[in-house]
């Protein structure tokens, strides 16, 4: 009779989880609109001048006339509510909807970890009130918030099914943890899926695209052996691989050069190491610069690269003191931006991240699994040491937190979490 009730709690409880999640989100965009508050920041604007673009049949165009300076996936997905009525609120809480759903992967992780349904409710409930997520960014026209979704299900689709049976489940718990606990790699059907959603990360952001086979070497790594991690891996490398080929041949066909990702990260490595670097973003000024002038975009992109390079060589002090300005930047336990650094914002942040990151380093100590926590802090670990080199920013440490809440729901699991069984990962 438990076996039966079990699942449907956790589905109940999930349910209510995502609609939290959805209210606050929801609520917050339209007290934002209520206020009148409309785009704000540079990225915004022209992120929905590029979705305007694609609305009026123009394609992928950016203010310089450009036509792969951005991935396509969140132009295209704003570009759906340009023409409505209203088109600004409805995108806000589409947007924040997708949000809401980061609930559910991260909720079905934490459940697959711990035979003990607390830790799960713990780490969903968290995603769900995440400060940063709720009001910091779900009314934002920017990638994190549909991001954090995409990234958080990826993880959960390539997550290796290879690791250990949890350790002594009741028996109110025994069908949902053995279910959930498997002791191969990955079914191959769920790593293509991985590697589908993956792909619509790098659409996103393609600052995640060497995350991939990051991702792929820790499931060989961390797999009971490497012939059973080596599958999946390899399928969800060539999934993404094959999702990003239209792109890379539309690239070819439009700019008449091979490019894998897009034409900004020349200068987004000059945000991060030009002349006039201080950790955060300042690009204005390269509008104007002249030695950019009649360039065409493939140039353009060549120019930032080859200049932040010999920058970076003619100084690596500089670098190096950027990298550690940076680092506190992205973990900065509150806002960075001047106009956000109220006291009671500031307050509710930081109490916000010595909370949780208290609770999470609990839960390490606590469960002592070293192959599930360094997959975990996988992706903190690739996108902190990533904006060291580019930009540091609070925003980019946010899609990394739904995982880290998964730790900090082993800080309230039961007692039994602790006893390791034979064949644990610790």
């Amino acid at each position: 009779m438990h076996d039966d009730v079990t699942p449907v709690r956790s589905a109940r409880t999930l349910l209510w989880l995502l609609l939290a999640a959805a209210v606050v989100r929801g609520g917050w965009v339209c007290l934002q609109q209520a206020r009148g508050v409309g785009l704000l920041f540079p990225d915004e604007f022209e992120y929905w001048r590029v979705a305007e673009s694609i609305a009026a049949g123009r394609g992928l165009v950016d203010e310089f006339g450009f036509r792969a300076t951005y991935m396509p996936l969140y132009p295209a997905f704003l570009a759906l509510f340009v023409k409505l009525p209203h088109g600004l609120l409805l995108a806000r809480l589409a947007q924040a909807a997708v949000g809401a759903a980061a609930v559910v992967p991260v909720f079905m992780l934490a459940r697959r970890l711990s035979p003990d349904p607390r830790a799960a409710v713990l780490a969903g409930l968290l995603v769900a009130l995440d400060p940063f997520l709720v009001f910091g960014l779900s009314h934002l026209m920017l990638t994190e918030t549909i991001f954090t979704t995409l990234l958080a299900t990826a993880i959960v689709l390539a997550w290796p099914t290879h690791g250990r049976r949890p350790a002594r489940p009741t028996e109110r718990d025994r069908q949902p943890a053995e279910a959930l606990a498997g002791r191969g790699g990955p079914p191959l059907g769920r790593a293509l899926a991985a590697g589908v959603a993956f792909a619509l990360c790098i659409y996103t952001r393609p600052s995640v695209a060497a995350f991939v086979p990051v991702w792929s070497v820790a499931l060989v790594v961390t797999a009971r052996s490497e012939r059973r991690g080596l599958g999946p891996a390899i399928g969800m490398l060539l999934a993404t691989a094959a999702l990003l080929t239209p792109w890379v041949i539309r690239n070819r066909v439009v700019l008449g050069r091979w490019r894998v990702l897009s034409t900004r990260s020349g200068i987004s490595l000059y945000d991060g190491l030009g002349p006039r670097a201080a950790g955060g973003s300042d690009l204005a000024y390269t509008k104007s610069m002249e030695e950019v002038r009649g360039l065409s975009e493939v140039e353009w992109d060549a120019f930032f690269t080859r200049e932040s390079i010999r920058m970076a060589r003619e100084n690596p002090r500089r670098v190096l003191r950027l990298a550690g300005i940076k680092f506190l930047r992205t973990w900065s336990p509150v806002p960075n931006e001047p106009g956000s650094r109220t006291a009671v914002k500031m307050v509710a942040s930081a109490g916000w991240m010595v909370l949780t990151l208290g609770m999470a380093t609990a839960g390490v100590f606590r469960r002592r699994r070293p192959r599930e926590t360094l997959l975990l802090l996988l992706p903190a670990l690739y996108f902190t040491l990533l904006h060291m080199v580019y930009v540091g920013s609070v925003r980019y440490r946010v899609p990394t937190m739904p995982p880290i809440y998964v730790l900090s729901g082993w800080a309230v699991a039961g007692r039994a979490e602790e006893r390791p069984s034979r064949g644990s990962d610790g």
